[in-house]
């Protein structure tokens, strides 16, 4: 009895620092259940009858199969909110929604996802645009109804396959989404456009990392600092890019780093202890919209295949994209190397 009372404890606080260790990467260990309740968006509509567009890809069916988008109309506009009041957007348009359906969730790192959207590029593009949709605080320099709007706009056509991912021009698939869509006014509109341009800088720059780096440790680029005896410190500058400026580093005892324009400066205090530093640069702010908002994207649809519209959503947590700098401090020759080694999105060392 004894034994097995020994063993059910260990076993509790194994799955204790399982979640710990889960909780102190930054990630949420799961999500729960949840119901979408639907609201409207007023004065806002869409008409697609007649509009030409090929059909949507379905999640759910695997293929090219949702026709809504060449009949389906609506005098409002929809958007839901799950029960912790964190909005969520339709990956079916014309699939009926349902309140009092139970919906289940995964996240996009959930080998189950690759079932529902097959392309890496779409289901990686998913995601990002469920970071940069609309929460609840506008970020892009438009009224909230403009921003949720064009928030569903963009789930659309990147969930739908209509999604030009090439280039940062609309294409005429995203064109026709959006001049389908109709807004209060003309300036309304505009705006709505305007926000969608935005929303897809930040989702195509959303993976970029700086020049002067590499994904591969075997083949990360070393350099040198070199000692200052005026400063007595040891000192260099990496040639980046400007997108440096959208990533924060990781306090490092004895060392600093300085962005300057699309360099970074690197300096160590002369006393520093020889071994390696890891620095963590996290990316903190998006091309167009400032300070990214800090969540995991969820898939949902209805629990047990339950019939109502799949959705994408989020939850509270960290999921951000990473890149490390180990510092080498040689001190006989009185020189440091920094290795720069870039981790792709998911961590994985290439």
């Amino acid at each position: 009895m004894k034994k097995s009372i020994v063993k059910r404890i260990g076993s509790l606080l194994t799955v204790l620092l399982l979640t710990a260790s889960i909780f102190s990467n930054g990630l949420v260990a799961f999500a729960a259940d949840t119901k979408h309740t639907q609201s409207k968006v007023l004065d806002w509509s869409y008409n697609f009858e007649g509009s030409g567009l090929k059909n949507a890809y379905d999640p759910l069916t695997g293929g090219n199969t949702n026709d809504a988008f060449r009949y389906k109309w609506a005098q409002e506009f929809y958007f839901w909110n799950d029960e912790s009041g964190n909005n969520c957007y339709c990956v079916q348009l014309g699939t009926e929604h349902d309140n009092n359906i139970v919906m289940s969730s995964s996240t996009f790192d959930d080998e189950g996802i690759k079932k529902y959207y097959k392309d890496v590029d779409q289901r990686k593009n998913l995601k990002v645009a469920t970071i940069f949709a609309y929460k609840g605080k506008t970020k892009y320099g438009y009224n909230a109804d403009t921003e949720r709007v064009a928030s569903q706009a963009m789930i659309w056509t990147v969930s739908g396959g209509f999604f030009d991912s090439s280039s940062e021009n609309l294409s005429s698939d995203e064109n026709t989404i959006l001049n389908r869509i109709y807004a209060p006014s003309s300036a309304d509109h505009k705006n709505l456009v305007d926000c969608y341009k935005k929303m897809k800088g930040d989702i195509l720059n959303y993976y970029k990392i700086p020049a002067g780096a590499t994904t591969a440790v075997r083949t990360a680029p070393t350099y040198e600092l070199k000692y200052n005896t005026s400063t007595k410190k040891y000192e260099g500058t990496i040639k980046a890019d400007s997108s440096i400026s959208q990533f924060d580093f990781s306090k490092v005892d004895g060392v600093t780093f300085k962005k300057d324009g699309s360099n970074i400066k690197v300096s160590a205090n002369e006393n520093i202890k020889a071994g390696t530093k890891t620095v963590t640069l996290t990316k903190a702010r998006a091309k167009n919209s400032g300070k990214i908002e800090e969540c995991v994207p969820l898939f949902y649809k209805g629990k047990n295949d339950s019939g109502s519209q799949a959705k994408v959503g989020y939850m509270s947590g960290k999921d951000p994209v990473q890149a490390y700098i180990k510092l080498k401090i040689d001190m006989p020759t009185g020189n440091a190397d920094l290795e720069k080694n870039f981790i792709d999105f998911f961590g994985n060392e290439e």
